[in-house]
């Protein structure tokens, strides 16, 4: 379909909407993290933490600037890095800061 995109987009939305959801996103090194599209999805349900606050039975503390909660990134491919790309700040959460934490993959 030529809306296959959208499509996509909706049922990936619809699914990690849910509040007893986590959002995994996978991410290739290879590629720049900020324009990531799993992230992207991910800021818009859960930009700070703050999606379950009224229905959570867990307290969290907010962190301006760092993706919510229920997030966990896994980042592919760590050894095609661009050269000069510091993997460990990647994975200790320095360049982008995930709550749930991030997982590094080597292929």
């Amino acid at each position: 379909p030529e809306d296959i995109e959208t499509q996509v987009q909706e049922m990936i939305l619809s699914y990690i909407s849910n509040p007893n959801s986590l959002i995994l996103c996978v991410s290739p090194a290879n590629s720049d993290l900020a324009t990531s599209d799993a992230l992207k999805l991910a800021r818009e349900v859960d930009p700070d933490g703050e999606r379950h606050a009224e229905n959570s039975r867990y307290h969290y503390y907010t962190l301006n600037g760092t993706v919510g909660r229920e997030t966990l990134l896994v980042v592919s491919k760590l050894d095609l890095m661009d050269a000069g790309t510091d993997a460990l700040e990647v994975l200790l959460g320095r360049v982008i800061p995930i709550r749930l934490g991030i997982i590094g993959v080597v292929n």
